[in-house]
């Protein structure tokens, strides 16, 4: 169970990139939460899944607006089906995102 306490990143697990054509991005599949950051002007969208999973995010995912940022919990267990994959989807703009523990 995750802590509930403010998000505490992981150090050195940042991933950037400029959303576009959906692509995936892996994450440590050991943190219970992720923290998307959009810095785009548009909606992107995210789909968490574990790298074995070839599904593509689409509009039809979790929505992230523009400037603004997102703590989702990820599902599965470290070292088992391990969500370590974040499929990102949007027009334009830089993402960030952060693997670590707590909400925000």
């Amino acid at each position: 169970m995750s802590i509930l306490a403010p998000f505490q990143p992981k150090p050195g697990s940042t991933v950037t990139g400029t959303a576009g054509a959906s692509q995936n991005v892996a994450v440590d599949g050991a943190s219970k939460q992720i923290l998307v950051a959009n810095f785009g002007a548009a909606v992107m969208f995210v789909r968490i899944k574990n790298s074995a999973d070839t599904t593509a995010a689409t509009a039809a995912d979790c929505p992230v607006l523009p400037n603004t940022y997102l703590v989702l919990s990820k599902m599965g267990n470290a070292g088992q089906d391990a969500q370590n994959t974040v499929a990102i989807f949007g027009t334009a703009g830089t993402f960030y995102i952060t693997s670590g523990e707590g909400w925000s």
